[in-house]
């Protein structure tokens, strides 16, 4: 049997013809790159040779951006593309994550701001679309005080109160009982006789 010669456009040429065969033994294969290239150039049919030049593919984008496409070595173009990552949220919302542009996908998202702190802390800044609203603990009272007001992570300002504890000023014929140690939030001493 004869051999296959040419094969169509876009592949090659496989296998040897031995010459004493009654198969054909020839065959047609897709010229392609490896994965992570694309091909330039044309394969005729008309060679065992893979006539393509294989080119990497683009696998870094600048920081901003994320990579987009797949590269499978079968495309005669750079088949990857840079595309901006989320860099812009509505309002009451904040970035957050980075894109450093080697991932293929967009790693920055938007998440809503803080409306409140815990007990016994306050807001400080605003939400922004590049900043969140942060919590500080309020102020701490002295020992031989207690807290008369405190914060209850639903302001901006310290809210605490310190107001002298009674038994920190008994009468030199008194005696101070109870404990204050600044952490309450109520006069729990007393002068007795």
């Amino acid at each position: 049997a004869q051999c296959k010669t040419k094969c169509g456009q876009g592949e090659r040429l496989e296998g040897i013809c031995p010459g004493d065969s009654r198969e054909d033994t020839v065959g047609c294969v897709v010229c392609s790159c490896s994965e992570g290239n694309y091909a330039q150039g044309e394969c005729t049919g008309l060679s065992h040779d893979n006539t393509l030049t294989c080119i990497p593919c683009l696998s870094e984008c600048d920081s901003g951006f994320h990579l987009e496409g797949e590269c499978n070595g079968t495309t005669r173009h750079d088949p990857i593309q840079c595309l901006a990552c989320t860099s812009t949220c509505d309002a009451g919302s904040y970035l957050v994550g980075q894109c450093d542009g080697t991932s293929s996908i967009d790693t920055v998202s938007c998440a809503p701001c803080r409306t409140g702190c815990g007990e016994g802390e306050r807001m400080v800044g605003e939400c922004t679309p590049e900043s969140n609203i942060e919590c500080l603990a309020c102020r701490e009272c002295s020992v031989g005080e207690y807290k008369a007001s405190v914060c209850t992570g639903e302001s901006f300002n310290d809210t605490v109160a310190c107001q002298a504890c009674a038994g920190q000023s008994c009468p030199p014929d008194m005696v101070a009982e109870g404990e204050c140690d600044g952490k309450g939030v109520s006069d729990t001493t007393f002068c007795r006789t």
